[in-house]
C-alpha cells in the first residue's frame, strides 16, 4: 500500500513539474510571439491613421497659392506644372518637431531629387536658417498655409499636387519604422513619376 502511495506521489510530482515547464515554456513564446507582432500591429494604426488621412484629404483643391523663392521671387504654385502631371511636396515647419521634419526629408532626399520641399516661413532669415537646418535643396518654397485639414495635426508631410491643383495622395510618417515609410514614400515617387512620363 505505501509503494502505491509513493508511486502516486512521484507521479503527481511529475505532472506537476511538467504543467510547470509547460506554463512558463508557454509564456516565454507567447512573449516572444507578441513581440514579434507588435511592429505590425503599430505599422496597422499608422496605416489606418494615414487612410484615414486621406479621406480627410482627398481631391481636395487648394488655391493657386503664392510661393516665395530664396531670392524673395513670388509666383504661382501652378508654374511649377511646366511638362508635369503630378508634383511631390515635401511640408517643413518650424512649428513641427525638428527629429519629425528631419526624419521626413531624410526619407524624401533617398528616395528622389524631385521633391519640392515647402517651409512655412516667409521671411528671409527664418527661411535659410530652416533651409540650413535640414539641408533642403534649391527647389525649397516658403508657404505660410497649404489649406489642407491634414496641417492642422502640427506634424510634417507628403503630398501629391495634380496639374488641376487636386491632392490625391497625403502621406505623413507615424511609425518611425524607416522600412515601412521608405516604402510608402517610394510607391508615392513612383507613382508621380509614371504619371509625368
Amino acid at each position: 500500500m505505501m509503494e502505491k502511495k509513493n508511486w502516486i506521489i512521484v507521479i503527481l510530482l511529475c505532472i506537476n513539474v511538467i504543467t510547470v515547464y509547460l506554463y512558463f515554456s508557454y509564456k516565454k513564446n507567447t512573449t516572444f510571439t507578441i513581440e514579434i507582432l507588435k511592429p505590425y500591429v503599430n505599422g496597422y494604426h499608422d496605416l489606418k491613421s494615414n487612410l484615414i488621412y486621406q479621406i480627410e484629404n482627398n481631391q481636395f483643391n487648394i488655391d493657386d497659392l503664392v510661393l516665395v523663392d530664396s531670392v524673395c521671387n513670388e509666383f504661382n504654385i501652378s508654374d511649377l506644372f511646366d511638362n508635369v502631371n503630378e508634383i511631390l511636396f515635401c511640408r517643413v515647419s518650424d512649428r513641427y518637431c525638428n527629429g519629425c521634419n528631419e526624419y521626413l526629408v531624410n526619407i524624401a532626399k533617398k528616395i528622389s531629387s524631385n521633391v519640392i520641399y515647402l517651409i512655412n516661413q516667409t521671411e528671409n532669415k527664418e527661411y535659410h536658417n530652416i533651409k540650413e537646418t535640414y539641408k533642403l535643396p534649391d527647389k525649397t518654397f516658403a508657404i505660410r498655409e497649404i489649406g489642407l485639414p491634414i496641417e492642422s495635426l502640427m506634424e510634417p508631410f507628403l503630398f501629391v499636387l495634380n496639374n488641376e491643383l487636386k491632392v490625391p495622395i497625403v502621406y505623413m510618417p507615424q511609425s518611425g519604422n524607416i522600412s515601412t515609410d521608405y516604402l510608402m514614400v517610394k510607391s508615392i515617387n513612383n507613382r508621380v513619376e509614371k504619371s509625368n512620363n
